[in-house]
């Protein structure tokens, strides 16, 4: 996991209360609904959601449309 992560996020958030946070970078299907226990408002996916070797270049939209589905459901959770 990387230095900037959950942990991190955490930590931030309990001493910036007033500020609503959200992480960019680092946030995968693992790991957000962490990111939202942690304070979250939001998060930025990128790469976890369009890994552009596998789903942009060979046009793999249905399984964009599957992960993209599968954030939303942790995030609603959450």
């Amino acid at each position: 996991m990387d230095a900037l992560g959950v942990s991190y996020f955490k930590n931030v958030k309990g001493t910036l209360t007033h500020i609503p946070l959200m992480p960019t970078g680092g946030v995968i299907l693992d790991n957000i609904a962490s990111f939202f226990k942690a304070g979250a408002i939001a998060a930025g996916v990128g790469s976890s959601l369009i890994d552009p070797a596998r789903l942009i270049t060979t046009d793999d939209y249905t399984r964009l449309a599957e992960t993209s589905k599968k954030f939303s459901a942790i995030v609603q959770k959450s």
